[in-house]
C-alpha cells in the first residue's frame, strides 16, 4: 500500500484536536490571513498535510509514523 494513502486513512482516524497536532507539526497554515482570522476549508489543510507528508524524507516519516500509530491503534479499537 502506497504510504501517502495509508497516512490519509490514518488522519481519518484521527479527534479533530489530534488532526490539528499532526498539522501543526508539519507546519501548515489554519488561517488564510493572520489579520482577518479567515479558517481555511479542511479540504485545502488535509491537502497540505498530505503534501507535506509526502515531501519528508524517509526518516522524518518514519518518525510521524511512530508517533501515529499508538493513537490511531488506540482509537480503532
Amino acid at each position: 500500500m502506497d504510504k501517502v494513502k495509508r497516512f490519509q486513512r490514518q488522519l481519518l482516524q484521527l479527534e479533530p484536536i489530534e488532526f490539528l497536532g499532526v498539522a501543526k507539526i508539519l507546519g501548515v497554515q489554519f488561517f488564510e490571513d493572520e489579520e482577518e482570522k479567515e479558517p481555511r476549508d479542511f479540504e485545502v489543510v488535509f491537502g497540505e498535510v498530505c503534501g507535506k507528508y509526502a515531501a519528508l524524507n524517509r526518516r522524518q516519516r518514519r518518525n510521524l509514523d511512530k508517533l501515529l500509530r499508538p493513537v490511531v491503534k488506540e482509537l480503532s479499537k
